[in-house]
């Protein structure tokens, strides 16, 4: 899936165990560089429509991931960004941190906060920035008031 990765970059692509799901998430930084500072990309809800009906043609899951929606940035950030690691992550329900489906509920968002929370300190990252697109957006507030 992770196609055309330009030379100067490092991209990783793991797990990790939080409350009992398996979050994907994956990180990219200039190779030979081992940035400090940390920048969490948090998918939108949806994705594009063009995407969202692709997937849908195929049966497959229309909410946003990784891939979908940050592969261009996870390849140009590290070169914007030098002094930071990009770490995109797939919430509980989207993208590669499938199963379990996605819970639509009034707390998701607040869920999708926590589930940061908690992954950031498995990864022992205390301190980070936060960018998210549509629901992503929502989560990356609703985690910056609450910690």
């Amino acid at each position: 899936m992770w196609s055309d990765i330009p030379d100067d970059i490092e991209l990783i692509e793991r797990k990790v165990r939080v409350k009992g799901v398996d979050i994907n998430h994956v990180v990219t930084k200039l190779k030979g560089r081992n940035p400090e500072k940390v920048l969490v990309l948090l998918p939108g809800t949806l994705g594009s429509n063009l995407i969202k009906k692709l997937l849908k043609m195929f049966n497959k899951s229309i909410l946003g991931s990784s891939y979908l929606d940050f592969k261009p940035q996870l390849y140009i950030f590290p070169r914007l960004l030098p002094n930071y690691r990009i770490i995109s992550i797939d919430p509980v329900g989207f993208g590669k941190s499938i199963p379990p489906n996605r819970n639509i509920c009034i707390d998701m968002f607040k869920n999708d906060a926590e589930t940061v929370h908690e992954f950031m300190k498995i990864i022992q990252i205390p301190k980070f920035s936060v960018l998210g697109t549509s629901g992503g957006g929502i989560a990356g507030m609703i985690y910056a008031i609450k910690y």
